[in-house]
């Protein structure tokens, strides 16, 4: 339906807008389909984040 990409492109207008530079997000590294979409919507891995439960 291009609901995500319409949100993407109205954040990415109103951070130029407001001076900003980057746009950054989080996503779950299980969550591919999620991963797959930000990929395809132009993000690249930054950083990893690595966790271990106690």
């Amino acid at each position: 339906m291009g609901i995500g990409t319409a949100l993407l492109n109205a954040v990415r207008e109103t951070g130029r807008q407001a001076g900003c530079t980057r746009f950054m997000t989080d996503v779950w590294d299980f969550n591919s389909t999620a991963v797959a979409f930000f990929e395809a919507s132009g993000f690249s891995p930054a950083w990893r984040r690595l966790d271990q439960p106690l």
